[in-house]
């Protein structure tokens, strides 16, 4: 059997090792997006919290009360005095405050703008431009 040209094995070569090494690229990224699809499912089950499995023993190291089959036998709560006293919400001044003077009106109606000399605008008044 004769080979193909030499033109033609280098196409083969080339296209070949190209098309390959991209469909092996889209297939790493289809099968993470399908993962995360998938993990994503997962969490909208358990009602959008992501929830974790852990052993009795990484429980206690994070301070969980659990019996031997992993069931929490009761949660540490943070101690909350009743009678903690509260600052006050607000802090009134040594003196009367006077309220902020109001915004200074305008010197003019049109102020900021430069009116033209001749209101009337019509082109014999104006200068010759080009």
């Amino acid at each position: 059997m004769r080979l193909p040209r030499k033109g033609i094995l280098i196409r083969i070569v080339l296209y070949g090792s190209a098309i390959s090494y991209f469909g092996w690229h889209a297939l790493k990224r289809y099968q993470l997006e399908q993962s995360q699809s998938e993990r994503a499912k997962q969490i909208e089950q358990v009602g959008g919290i992501p929830t974790f499995e852990i052993t009795p023993e990484q429980a206690r190291e994070l301070g969980i009360d659990v019996d031997d089959e992993g069931h929490i036998v009761s949660p540490k709560q943070p101690a909350v005095e009743p009678n903690a006293a509260k600052a006050p919400a607000t802090t009134s001044a040594p003196g009367p405050v006077a309220p902020k003077p109001p915004p200074k009106p305008p010197a003019t109606p049109d102020a900021g703008h430069n009116p033209p000399d001749d209101p009337g605008g019509d082109a014999k008044s104006q200068p010759n431009r080009r």
